[in-house]
C-alpha cells in the first residue's frame, strides 16, 4: 500500500472506485453482523439455559439475582446465576452462565471484571482440565481476594467459553470463536477457607466434584437439539 493513511490513499482513487470500495465494506460488515447476531439463533441459545437442572446428582441450586441491567451491560441475550450445594454439604459453588453474541460474550474474563469490582488477583491464571469427561472441561482458573467487612475473602474461579459442545479457555477467545453465531460463558466460583492451601493446577475439592457432575448435564442441556422451554 502507498505511504500515508488508508483514508488518504482512498481519496487518491477515482471517486466511483472509492465509493464502491467503502460501500462494499459497509455492506459486508452489515451482512456479517446480521449473520452473527441472528435474533432467532440467539434467543434459541438463551432458551436452552432453562434446560440446565436445578438438581444434579444431589447438588441442589438456589437461584441468585442476575438482573436485566447486568445482562444488558454484558450484552447477553440470557443468563442465570445459581448457588449449588452438594448432597453432603459440599460447597457452596456459585455458577454464572451467560449466552449471547460471540463478540461481547468472548471478552471481559474475571481478570478484568473482578478487578473492576474491587478484587485483587492473587494467583496466576492457569489452564485446568476441570471435568472428568473427555472434551467437556478445559478451564482457566485464578484466585482473587477482596476485603469485606474488614476481613479478606478469597475466591477461586474457573471460567471458559463454548458453543454448546464443550468448554475451553483460549488466550484470545474472540479470535478462537470467530464466526460462531452465539457463545456461552461459564464462571464457576468457590469460596476458599482460611486454612486451605493454594491450588493452582486443579479445582478445589468441592468444585472438582461439582464439575464432574455438572458438566455432562450442562452439555446435554445446551446441545443444539435440546428442547426449548
Amino acid at each position: 500500500m502507498p505511504s500515508g493513511s488508508l483514508t488518504a490513499w482512498l481519496h487518491r482513487l477515482a471517486p466511483a472506485a472509492g465509493v464502491a470500495l467503502l460501500l462494499g465494506a459497509g455492506v459486508a460488515h452489515q451482512v456479517q453482523t446480521s449473520a452473527l447476531r441472528d435474533p432467532a439463533v440467539l434467543t434459541a441459545a438463551a432458551d436452552r439455559l432453562d434446560e440446565v437442572p436445578l438438581e444434579i446428582d444431589g447438588w441442589t441450586a438456589e437461584p441468585l439475582e442476575l438482573g436485566e441491567r447486568q445482562l444488558r451491560l454484558a450484552e447477553a441475550t440470557g443468563g442465570f446465576a445459581r448457588r449449588y450445594v452438594g448432597p453432603n454439604g459440599e460447597g457452596p459453588v456459585e455458577v454464572m452462565l451467560l449466552a449471547g453474541p460471540q463478540g461481547p460474550i468472548s471478552v471481559h474474563p474475571p481478570t478484568v471484571c473482578f478487578r473492576g469490582a474491587g478484587y485483587r488477583q492473587c494467583s496466576p491464571v492457569t489452564n485446568v482440565p476441570a471435568g472428568g469427561v473427555d472434551g467437556v472441561g478445559d478451564f482457566a482458573a485464578a484466585t482473587f481476594e477482596k476485603e469485606i467487612d474488614g476481613r479478606p475473602v478469597r475466591i477461586r474461579t474457573h471460567w471458559a467459553w463454548g458453543a454448546g459442545a464443550g468448554w475451553s479457555a483460549p488466550e484470545t477467545p474472540r479470535v478462537a470463536f470467530a464466526g460462531e453465531p452465539f457463545l456461552y460463558k461459564l464462571y464457576v466460583t468457590e469460596f476458599r477457607t482460611d486454612g486451605e492451601e493454594a491450588v493452582d493446577d486443579a479445582p478445589l475439592p468441592a468444585t472438582r466434584t461439582f464439575l464432574n457432575a455438572f458438566l455432562p448435564r450442562l452439555r446435554s442441556a445446551l446441545a443444539a437439539d435440546a428442547p426449548a422451554a
